[in-house]
């Protein structure tokens, strides 16, 4: 026996292999490898895959980024320039050193890969439908853009020279002309149709119907083309009491003879109600409150009945209301003494004790944005149009970019309003219930994922949409502390070496990158790497549950389920 031999300690040796000991019995937690939304992309007002765009980026494939923004977002040059980015405020790595220079990147990709898309990807087939988008500013661009890449036809009525979009104000901001003309040109380079100088007569809606099947008014547009819309050359006049102010201002008062209907904000409808007797009008102001009910403003409604304004209290107006084929004022219902829910929750809070219409030669909305009055006249219901106003959305809140104080927040929340009001037509014309709508959003925070909506999804692997990562979730362990990159001057952004860099800090929350530490921690050989992808599998037949796996990954794409 040589020494060696001597030395050995005593080992038994198995001549059959472990797998038929099926040791997943013993487990009382499955491991499960799942892809989980990271919280740059569910503060993402568009609901952007940053981690999707952070991984291409770091490897330089910027053109491909590109492509992956443009999924969601129709305008990255204007993104990258003027968002208010709260997706760097969420971001995991902040809490470890400092956040992603993700809008940076979003500029700089924008900067590299101008050229567009390529194709599109329809879902129903070419120009299955014909869609109308009155007015071309930002909502009504990004609207036109996703309607597009479903396949419809899509057709932009502008009434001015050109896209009120580039009345955005570039000066004293940081959006520069070159870039929003760039991301313009993109959207209507997928196969928009613009028509501008189009004329009042043009979007009537008895006009129209014979060429669409559905209209979306821009939030740019309520106050202006909303009421051309509205008209026709045998209905009553439908008005804004901002509009009509305006011209008994410069002189030039619309001819408001015989009754006129005024509703909305009960402050600004006494206003233009008197303005309106002013002018030889015969106005009603139809109040959904008593009196009793608006004490704060017990001089006002003196000094209105004092004028000659005729008050109803207890009214409130629910939708436009026709004879013979003709708007001829407003439907309300009346309700007993009690208080009323806002005019925008459409009815009152206390028992509504019938109904009833207030002729009128004339309809003036105050405050269209608040009144929960339907715009459309039922003469609508009878042509299968479908119409989409901003102010429908559950989920949004529109406003005008002008009344906004904040511009980069207002330019970010239109898209976002655009894209709603995209899926919010699909669901319509396809008629399926709204509440689809609710399955692709993006976590908790509003936002919508395109990418999700389409039917054929171009990964392999579906979307996260929910499950939030934090930082709570993470390996730290894995990763090294390293300074945010800031570009040298904020005109030029990012160099391409700097924008490799810049992403490779991303810590790609919740996305399995192939890393394969739970592959080599596993200390059951439990977990097998599939050659093609790169992504491991687990065998739980083997896997005891342990969870080191689960400790061991880094961006917390693995989580644990008692079972």
């Amino acid at each position: 026996m040589s020494a060696k031999e001597s030395i050995a300690p005593p080992m038994a040796a198995a001549k059959m292999p472990a797998s038929p000991n099926k040791t997943g019995a013993w487990r009382f937690e499955r491991p499960i490898l799942e892809d989980r939304l990271a919280p740059c992309s569910e503060a993402c007002p568009l609901g952007e895959n940053i981690p999707a765009i952070m991984s291409l980026n770091s490897r330089g494939a910027f053109k491909e980024a590109y492509g992956e923004i443009r999924k969601e977002n129709p305008f990255p040059g204007i993104c990258g320039k003027i968002c208010f980015h709260p997706c760097e405020r969420v971001c995991n790595r902040g809490r470890f050193d400092e956040p992603v220079s993700i809008q940076e990147l979003e500029f700089l990709v924008t900067v590299l890969s101008r050229d567009g898309v390529s194709g599109i990807e329809e879902r129903h087939g070419p120009s299955l439908q014909r869609v109308a988008v009155i007015g071309g500013d930002i909502a009504g661009l990004s609207c036109a853009y996703f309607l597009r890449l479903l396949g419809y036809t899509v057709t932009i009525l502008e009434p001015g020279a050109r896209l009120r979009v580039f009345d955005l104000p570039t000066k004293g901001s940081d959006l520069n002309t070159k870039y929003l003309e760039s991301d313009v040109k993109s959207v209507l380079d997928i196969g928009i149709d613009l028509r501008i100088r189009t004329t009042p007569e043009a979007i009537y809606y008895h006009q129209l119907v014979k060429e669409f099947q559905a209209v979306y008014v821009s939030p740019g547009a309520v106050d202006s083309e909303a009421r051309e819309f509205l008209k026709g050359p045998d209905v009553y006049s439908v008005y804004n009491a901002i509009e009509v102010e305006r011209m008994i201002r410069d002189g030039n008062p619309l001819p408001l003879r015989g009754k006129v209907a005024v509703t909305g904000s009960a402050r600004e409808a006494l206003k233009t109600a008197m303005s309106v007797k002013a002018i030889g009008g015969e106005p009603v102001v139809l109040v959904p409150f008593f009196p009793d009910d608006l004490e704060h403003m017990a001089e006002d409604l003196e000094d209105a009945e004092r004028k000659g304004v005729s008050l109803k209290f207890g009214s409130a107006p629910f939708a436009l209301s026709e004879r013979d084929g003709r708007i001829s004022g407003l439907a309300c219902f009346k309700a007993g003494k009690g208080r009323f829910l806002e005019a925008k929750r459409r009815g009152p809070e206390s028992e509504q004790t019938g109904s009833f219409e207030q002729r009128a030669e004339a309809v003036i909305i105050a405050s269209p944005e608040k009144t929960g009055v339907n715009l459309m006249p039922p003469i609508l219901q009878e042509t299968g149009l479908v119409v989409v106003f901003p102010d429908r959305f559950p989920r949004a809140r529109s406003r005008k970019l002008g009344k906004e104080k904040d511009l980069s927040r207002a330019v970010v929340r239109h898209m976002s309003e655009g894209k709603q009001a995209a899926l919010s037509l699909d669901l319509c014309l396809r008629k399926r219930p709204f509440e689809e709508i609710y399955s692709v959003a993006v976590g908790r925070l509003g936002a919508l994922s395109f990418e999700a909506y389409k039917m054929n999804h171009p990964h392999r692997y579906q979307r996260p949409l929910g499950n939030v990562v934090r930082a709570a979730d993470l390996n730290p362990a894995y990763f090294k502390k390293a300074p945010r990159i800031k570009p040298s001057s904020p005109e030029n952004g990012l160099t391409r070496r700097q924008g490799v860099l810049s992403a490779r800090r991303c810590f790609q929350c919740g996305r399995c990158n192939s890393c394969q530490r739970c592959y080599q921690y596993c200390p059951d050989l439990a977990i097998s790497v599939e050659p093609e992808t790169g992504r491991p599998e687990i065998d739980y037949d083997h896997c005891k549950g342990c969870g080191i796996c689960f400790k061991e990954c880094p961006r917390g794409a693995i989580s644990l389920q008692r079972e």
